[in-house]
């Protein structure tokens, strides 16, 4: 009987890749990535729970998490930021963009883009367009990345303490 879920996956590559987009020729020297099964589950999981409770009118919501919209903001985004970097046990690329020099990609910069970006910043202009009843706060947009941020700190203190 084949085995359908592993409990990680690996990719590696060593050699130089390109990619053409627009007429320009990006090149992917190496990279050696692990994503683990079961932490990928979990986060995600965690992302439609997340989005419902966050995309609800607050009148729906019990008093004490509408009182405390704050601090739900900064603990849900350093949660979700914490399970988003542990589906990841190594990530490590080496991208070469056209006439510049050669660039490492780390747990830093996807956290930057997926966590910090699409997530915190994101989310906060997406959810007009889809709740009108929802409007953007910066203070919220801060909360959410300030907790993104202890998330990223927790994970990179735990991933260093942890070898």
């Amino acid at each position: 009987m084949p085995i359908i879920f592993r409990d990680s996956y690996i990719f590696r590559y060593g050699e130089s890749l390109e990619l053409g987009a627009l007429g320009c020729r990006w090149g992917i020297k190496d990279y050696d990535i692990k994503l683990l099964t079961l932490n990928i589950f979990i986060f995600l999981a965690s992302v439609p729970v997340v989005l419902v409770i966050g995309l609800l009118n607050n009148e729906y919501l019990p008093a004490l998490l509408t009182k405390n919209d704050k601090v739900l903001h900064f603990g849900v985004f350093g949660i979700e930021s914490v399970l988003f970097l542990n589906c990841f046990s190594k990530f490590k690329a080496t991208i070469k963009p056209p006439h510049l020099s050669s660039f490492t990609v780390n747990y830093l910069h996807i956290f930057l883009v997926f966590c910090i970006l699409f997530g915190a910043i994101g989310s906060e202009f997406l959810q007009n367009f889809i709740n009108p009843k929802r409007s953007f706060d910066y203070f919220d947009m801060i909360c959410n990345c300030t907790g993104s941020s202890l998330g990223y700190s927790l994970f990179k203190f735990f991933k260093q303490n942890r070898r």
